[in-house]
């Protein structure tokens, strides 16, 4: 999904809807709704690897498994287990963190989740 532009706004419109559905769960809606987007990634991936299709067809194939995804795919798809109690500190940053020093800092500042994101 790095390679294509949208993704995170798609992901955000994707958490507002479970969050609006679900105001009194908002951690778990932004969980699943992330799992969501990442099960859409992963059938994306295997449809276009099917077809050997570049980027275009990818984002095609993205949207289209946003949309086909229900309850039953979710649920038997989702390759995720997160516990609010855990997840106490969430971070998210660039490839400037990517080094010993930088994550211990993080882990001695209480964080129990890193994430890495960017395009290139």
């Amino acid at each position: 999904m790095s390679k294509i532009y949208g993704t995170g706004c798609m992901l955000s419109t994707i958490i507002g809807a479970y969050c609006g559905a679900n105001k009194d769960n908002l951690f778990e809606a932004t969980t699943l709704a992330v799992a969501h987007m990442g099960l859409a990634g992963e059938i994306a991936l295997e449809k276009l690897a099917q077809i050997e299709g570049g980027i275009a067809s990818y984002k095609l194939f993205l949207i289209d498994s946003l949309s086909k995804i229900n309850y039953q795919i979710l649920k038997e798809g989702i390759k995720l287990k997160i516990e609010k109690e855990t997840l106490l500190l969430y971070a998210v940053t660039d490839r400037s963190w990517i080094g010993v020093k930088k994550i211990e800092e993080a882990l001695k500042a209480r964080v129990t989740f890193l994430q890495v994101r960017e395009k290139n």
